[in-house]
């Protein structure tokens, strides 16, 4: 039972990360006054994809070495959140998955995925708004 509930924790976790990646790239306004004018979190009119490369210009090449690949996490909080999402969904799936190994009721299956769907945009309503 700790390793479902650890497993629904990190789907709610993964779903506020979600949450926060769209409100920094759609409504980075609404960011809390400590995050703006932060160019990791706000960007203002700067695409945030272009963080990656030097003087946000892809002409001029990577920002630094592996900084559009591996290591994009590091360039911008856009990046970072979606790699904390995935990973944590991954993460929170699997556990919900190996806690039921043994469970052989459909109706159970059923219930335990759409409460992992539930705590999943919990979180990403609670952050995005």
């Amino acid at each position: 039972m700790k390793i479902f509930i650890l497993g629904i924790l990190l789907v709610l976790l993964s779903g506020m990360s979600k949450g926060l990646a769209d409100r920094v790239q759609f409504h980075s306004s609404t960011l809390p006054s400590y995050l703006q004018n932060k160019n990791y979190w706000n960007t203002g009119d700067i695409d945030m994809w272009k963080l990656k490369y030097k003087n946000n210009d892809p002409a001029l090449g990577e920002k630094f070495f592996l900084s559009k690949s591996v290591l994009v996490i590091f360039t911008d909080s856009w990046h970072l959140l979606q790699f904390i999402y995935n990973k944590l969904l991954i993460i929170g799936t699997l556990l919900i998955g190996w806690s039921l190994r043994k469970q052989k009721n459909i109706a159970i299956f059923l219930l335990i995925g759409f409460s992992a769907f539930v705590a999943y945009h919990i979180g990403f309503v609670l952050i995005f708004k």
